[in-house]
């Protein structure tokens, strides 16, 4: 079980960033970037690519056939949320990009 927390003040940061997503689709995002480096040989960059279907795999994991709805309740309807969601959390340092 991967479990992860936002520092206090950074939730009100990345609302600034992108207003229309719940707290948990930030974390489901983190959550599935860690799940796929697990998952990898070694600790790296991942493609866009790579992380939408870790982020599929996840939620199948984590909900199973309820997962479509769980994200869109997030906010998560297409891989484009994912995108959006990554560029906050590197706009708040939480995330590089290479």
């Amino acid at each position: 079980m991967i479990e992860i927390r936002l520092a206090p003040g950074l939730l009100e940061q990345l609302r600034r960033q992108e207003s229309h997503y719940h707290e948990q689709a930030y974390l489901f995002v983190l959550g599935s970037i860690e799940y796929l480096q697990t998952r990898l040989p070694v600790r790296r960059h991942v493609s866009g690519a790579e992380l939408a279907w870790a982020c599929r795999d996840w939620a199948l994991e984590q909900y199973g056939l309820m997962a479509g709805q769980v994200l869109a309740f997030w906010g998560i309807r297409k891989t484009e949320d994912v995108g959006r969601i990554v560029f906050a959390l590197v706009d708040v340092g939480l995330l590089m990009t290479q």
